[in-house]
């Protein structure tokens, strides 16, 4: 199977790039592309998820080479040069340090979003946790993390502070392959959509205490998931699995 983007926004020629989708070939190329779809091409092309590459103008490569730079630098990826790229372990540490910025900012801003919750905004949590029922239902934890994803950036937009989740996101990496893990196990799924339902119910009762006290326990799940997850997997772990730290924010 192959998958073909242009070398320059100026190399394709249509009728060729025609006849060889009419095959069945996956082309992502047209004459006369702007930048912006040049490039967009590019990433389709690496949505085929290619195990090899033939680039003629470099900006695939180069593409490639800063998507993995990036996730080394995120501490995904270990680079080791002459030998190869490998995925790298779970850091604890950064696993913490990231679960102690969300407890301080999201106990806060789901407090908040208790005392100045409106009808409106209500209403849009509860047709979240119903769209959560439904992945529930199917099975799709992929959905539901990205529906738990949009509860969590709702709640810091009803408390006024939307452009903190772009901070939190910008920090959870390593987190976020921990809730990935978790995910997969039904039962911790249905935990987890069972804590989002009192948050939502907390803040429907405007009851802060209750709401940071909920909002609490459900990001402390972590430090449960990671003991459940080094049990079966020690090797997916950079350090052995400690007792981590639960700061209280």
């Amino acid at each position: 199977e192959v998958s073909w983007s242009g070398c320059n926004p100026l190399s394709t020629q249509d009728d060729v790039a025609a006849a060889l989708a009419a095959e069945g070939t996956s082309i992502y190329a047209w004459h006369g592309l702007s930048k912006d779809e040049f490039y967009w091409c590019i990433e389709r092309t690496l949505d085929f998820k290619p195990t090899l590459t033939l680039d003629d103008g470099a900006d695939l490569i180069f593409t490639v080479h800063s998507k993995f730079q990036h996730l080394a630098k995120e501490g995904l990826l270990r680079v080791v040069p002459q030998i190869g790229t490998f995925v790298a372990p779970i850091s604890l540490a950064s696993v913490n340090s990231s679960q102690f910025l969300r407890e301080a900012l999201e106990c806060r801003a789901v407090r908040l979003a208790a005392e100045c919750a409106t009808r409106a905004q209500l209403a849009l949590l509860r047709r979240q946790i119903a769209e959560q029922t439904r992945a529930i239902r199917a099975g799709n934890h992929l959905a539901f993390f990205s529906l738990d994803e949009a509860m969590h950036r709702t709640i810091l937009d009803m408390a006024g502070h939307p452009r903190v989740w772009d901070l939190i996101a910008s920090v959870k990496a390593q987190l976020d392959r921990v809730r990935y893990l978790s995910l997969e196990d039904h039962a911790w799924l249905a935990m987890i959509y069972r804590q989002h339902r009192e948050i939502v119910a907390c803040i429907a009762d405007h009851d802060p205490a209750g709401a940071e006290k909920a909002m609490q326990e459900h990001l402390r799940t972590v430090f449960s998931a990671i003991a459940r997850i080094a049990a079966a997997h020690a090797a997916f772990f950079e350090e052995e699995p400690p007792e981590l730290k639960q700061d209280i924010a």
